[in-house]
């Protein structure tokens, strides 16, 4: 009976951390942003196939489908996601690399705050950095980068991105609450 449990656990272990990390941020029917300007659409889901479109900062996509190709930039491993968007009033279709994506993001009248990974795997510690990037008219800035020291990005469940307007305060515009939610082991941290 404890070989039982032992090999149960084992396998549900595997089946856990058998999945990319970003499958929390990017399942398929789930709504993202692209993060960078100039964001390739390639025909197929591989770093070298023919690009066949470019995004801009902000386009909003729909993840129409996961794929098995991974590729690692910068410490961040993602996978390459099948993708529905806009272009000139018709829908088009594509594979781009998730890791340029970012479904943490939040409107404030004509301006986007939006959050993404920037760096992870091959750190030290911390485990995970994020930074935020504000978009005004056509200025991308980035106006925010911190650390999270223990967050494990194969266990993260979801992370929220808030932004409100502040008046009467002097020097002060908004008021940003980021929140992340991840599983320790058998339990949910926020």
């Amino acid at each position: 009976m404890k070989t039982l449990r032992t090999n149960l656990f084992i396998l549900l272990l595997i089946l856990t951390f058998g999945y990319s990390f970003a499958q929390p941020y990017f399942n398929p029917g789930s709504t993202s942003l692209v993060s960078t300007e100039g964001l390739n659409v390639r025909q197929s889901p591989q770093i070298d196939a023919e690009v066949i479109d470019q995004l801009s900062f902000g386009q909003e996509v729909i993840i129409t489908a996961m794929t098995d190709s991974i590729l690692t930039s910068n410490g961040r491993s993602y996978p390459f996601v099948e993708v529905m968007y806009q272009r000139d009033g018709e829908e088009r279709n594509g594979f781009i690399w998730s890791g340029l994506l970012a479904s943490a993001y939040s409107y404030e009248g004509n301006t986007l705050y939006l959050l993404k990974h920037i760096k992870g795997g091959d750190m030290e510690e911390p485990k995970a950095r994020f930074a935020m990037y504000k978009k005004d008219e056509d200025l991308v800035e980035e106006i925010a980068q911190f650390d999270y020291e223990y967050l494990e990005l194969d266990m993260l469940e979801y992370i929220s991105l808030g932004i409100k307007t502040i008046e009467g305060f002097e020097n002060v515009e908004n008021l940003i609450r980021v929140e992340i939610s991840h599983l320790a082991c058998c339990s949910s941290n926020d």
